[in-house]
């Protein structure tokens, strides 16, 4: 599982993290410029893994995407999404 994110850098294991989400779940960069509230560029540049993401924007992120900040972080899928799969 995740076999390949725990050896990036934490702001690009993030980035990953965020983009597998958002495509699984068919979430627009637009979407996550909304949630973050920052211009379509900034959330864009973060989304492409330009730019690092704050540390206090994680928790907002992963409240809008229904996963744990530890998912986003580590990589490893929230047991309770796999139960629910």
């Amino acid at each position: 599982m995740g076999a390949m994110t725990p050896e990036l850098p934490l702001p690009q294991r993030v980035a990953a993290e965020v983009r597998a989400e958002m495509g699984w779940q068919k979430k627009p960069v637009r979407e996550l410029a909304e949630v973050l509230d920052v211009v379509y560029r900034g959330a864009k540049q973060r989304y492409d893994g330009d730019r690092e993401y704050q540390l206090d924007e994680l928790p907002k992120i992963a409240e809008w995407l229904g996963v744990s900040v530890s998912q986003l972080t580590t990589g490893r899928r929230d047991r309770e999404r796999q139960d629910a799969a």
